[in-house]
Formats: C-alpha cells, structure tokens, sequence
C-alpha cells in the first residue's frame, strides 16, 4: 500500500485561511479524520466532533473546511389591549441566537444553537380594569422561529356594587 497525506485548509467564513491540518494514510482509503479547529475557533457540537471523512485518492489531496456561523433574529411581541384608549399597545422583544459549523465540499455539519432569553414583561395597570394575564414569564429559545411569538393581554372592566348608605340616629 501507497502511503499519501492530504491537507485540510481551515477557513472562516470571510475567507481568510486560519489554519491547516495534515492527513496521512494509504492511498485510496477513506479516512476518517478529528477536527483540529485553529485556536479562536471552536466546535460546538458533539457531532462535529465526531469529524469528517477525508478520500486520500493521492498524494497532495486537498480539502478546504470552512468555519461558518450562522445567525438568526427571534422574537416576540406582546400586544396590550389597552382599555381606555382601545387602542393595541405593542411591545416587540429580540434576540440573536447563533450556530456555528464547518462546510467541506460535499458537506456542511452544524452545532447547536446558542440559547436566547427574552425578558419577562409585567402588564401595565389601568384604575377600573384587571388584566386577564398579570405577568409574561421569560422565554428561553434556541430555536429559529419561522414567526414571532405573539401574546395579547386583554383586561376585564371591574364590577361596580352599588355602596350601600345606612343611615344612624
């Protein structure tokens, strides 16, 4: 058996080659090879760490691994009911969340998604009116959304007992 080596080239996802990894093995087999992402990059994923299969169909093989990240808005909008005006009061929440991964030619695998916290929100008080939903708890998502998250908080008008007089001598 012929013994070759290939290289596998580390770029982001400008461009700019960050670094280099050299494969060896025998000549036409299909080796499978541990990441070595270059320092300031990182793998976020357990699969990622798993690796990539590298063809070592000759000498000087080449392979460029790009570190790419992906990032994504999500959010959420509360609308209060305002109930002395009638009018919808719109408060819209956003965060970024982000995956990283590494695309040869044939493949890209990604990482997980990082984790976003959308801050819990108080309803405002109107004299007269009781919220039907006091208070939205905070929201954790590390997921891309394909709409936001909407929640409406609507109010009730109190009820009104007549005061009753009791007159004394």
């Amino acid at each position: 058996m012929i013994n070759v080596h290939g290289t596998i080239t580390y770029i982001d996802d400008h461009g700019n080659h960050v670094g280099t990894q050299t494969v060896t093995g025998h000549q036409d087999d299909k080796v499978h090879v541990s990441l070595n992402v270059p320092t300031g990059y990182h793998l976020v994923d357990g699969k990622l760490h798993a690796g990539i299969d590298f063809d070592l169909r000759r000498d000087g093989v080449n392979m460029d691994v790009i570190v790419v990240t992906e990032t994504k808005v999500v959010s959420r909008i509360i609308n209060v009911q305002n109930p002395l005006t009638g009018k919808v009061e719109s408060h819209k929440q956003e965060a970024k969340i982000t995956r990283m991964g590494v695309k040869t030619k044939d493949q890209t695998k990604w990482g997980n998604w990082s984790t976003a916290k959308l801050d819990g929100f108080d309803a405002p008080v109107f004299n007269g009116y009781t919220a039907k939903v006091n208070h939205v708890d905070e929201l954790t998502i590390n997921q891309p959304q394909d709409k936001p998250v909407v929640v409406t908080i609507e109010y009730t008008k109190n009820s009104e007992k007549p005061v009753e007089v009791t007159e004394t001598e």
